[in-house]
């Protein structure tokens, strides 16, 4: 049985420029918060503030600002593809932001799914990335579940019970692959209307 486990990395804009963890760091594009660090979060930066409401907030911190690099990230995401097939030879990347490794023929090996994830983290750790990770029999449940974090690696849970707890926009916001029809895109619409 395939078994896929998706490895996003939510924080590799950020992780691919800087691991500065002793100031704010904040990646912009075009002028726009697209992500920062623990220590600009919690100094009140948010995904899709401006540059200036940005440098208002950290102005006595010393941040440090800096343009999104969408080559860097794509050159970090290919290493740690290469990285991950000394986990196993079955991976592909994914949604611009994730890999995904077919785990099931090798579990075994690992002594199961827990040792397997410590292992993972604990390496990315060295590494100087963080991911957020999700397990289902296809890499699109997979990817979904990275996204939550509570039910992501749940496996003893029906998949449409753990993917319920999931915004409908995740589901129809797949930025890589072919927009869902416009039919569908007219039912969510009218289902949000509804308070649905």
């Amino acid at each position: 049985m395939s078994l896929w486990l998706c490895l996003r990395f939510p924080y590799l804009p950020l992780e691919c420029l800087s691991q500065e963890a002793e100031r704010p760091v904040v990646v912009l594009e075009r002028e726009r918060v697209f992500n920062a660090n623990d220590l600009a979060l919690a100094a009140g930066v948010s995904p899709g503030q401006n540059g200036q409401t940005v440098r208002s907030l950290l102005e006595a911190d010393e941040p440090l600002l800096l343009e999104r690099d969408p080559i860097a990230e794509q050159q970090a995401l290919e290493q740690l593809r290469l990285w991950c097939y000394s986990i196993t030879p079955t991976l592909e990347l994914w949604q611009g932001d994730s890999v995904q490794l077919e785990v099931g023929s090798c579990l075994k090996l690992y002594r199961g799914l827990d040792s397997l994830t410590t292992q993972l983290h604990r390496d990315l750790g060295c590494r100087g990335y963080r991911c957020t990770m999700g397990l289902a029999a296809n890499r699109h449940a997979a990817w979904l579940l990275s996204h939550d974090e509570a039910q992501g690696l749940t496996m003893n849970v029906p998949l449409k019970d753990r993917l319920a707890p999931l915004p409908v926009e995740r589901l129809i916001s797949d930025h890589t692959n072919p927009a869902p029809n416009k039919r569908f895109e007219r039912d969510i619409a009218k289902l949000k209307k509804a308070g649905v």
